[in-house]
């Protein structure tokens, strides 16, 4: 199983998706460290896991006051690692056209409803 574990790695598969839920990350980092395998640094580890390209802010102000004004006014918005999770519980189309129009362009948004 190891031995498996560690031509994963060596290919570029993330210590979360060779370890799949059976084993945890740290059990199958401490296996690969322990028989000697060089592991990949902290950026090389992002790269390998990262599903989407990100693309930077452009550094407008009026861009980063809009965005301030609508996460501090109409929006929840948390942080998870390098996941930002933004939500809005408004129900108006308007809002709901603007609050997508916002966070698409970046990364993939998932969409999810709730009905009362």
């Amino acid at each position: 199983m190891v031995n498996g574990w560690e031509r994963r790695y060596l290919t570029g598969e993330s210590l979360s998706k060779i370890a799949g839920g059976t084993v945890d990350d740290v059990t199958v980092w401490y296996h690969l460290r322990k028989r000697g395998v060089k592991l990949r640094d902290i950026e090389a580890q992002i790269t390998a896991v990262t599903k989407h390209q990100r693309i930077p802010f452009s550094g407008n102000a009026e861009e980063k006051a809009y965005l301030i004004g609508l996460a501090q006014g109409d929006s929840f918005v948390t942080t998870h690692g390098r996941l930002v999770r933004a939500k809005t519980a408004s129900t108006h189309p308007g809002m709901y056209a603007l609050f997508k129009s916002c966070f698409q362009t970046p990364a993939i948004s998932t969409e999810v409803s709730v009905s009362s």
